[in-house]
């Protein structure tokens, strides 16, 4: 499955997920503190990613599927369904 982290980031259930990988914040500048495995944005991205494919496997109802109408030749980016919507979409998490 094909999925971009930046889809990701206002939803939610995500934001949950990545949780169990935050350690604790930042001052200077502000942000996140990351388990130390993930100190790079790629790996976060990474991170992101095989978290999309766990959903997909074990929620897939959580994700926004294709329209019947789109071919299945066609490619399709997953994102969670929370984070399409204006009105469930939270704040970003910040690194």
């Amino acid at each position: 499955i094909e999925a971009y982290p930046s889809a990701c980031r206002q939803s939610l259930l995500f934001q949950k997920l990545m949780g169990r990988y935050i350690i604790g914040e930042r001052d200077d500048p502000p942000g996140l503190l990351w388990l130390e495995s993930l100190d790079h944005q790629d790996k976060l991205d990474a991170l992101t990613c095989a978290l999309v494919a766990h959903t997909f496997e074990f929620q897939a109802d959580a994700l926004a599927h294709p329209s019947d109408f789109i071919p299945m030749t066609e490619g399709w980016i997953w994102a969670p369904k929370d984070a399409l919507q204006p009105d469930t979409r939270i704040a970003i998490l910040t690194d």
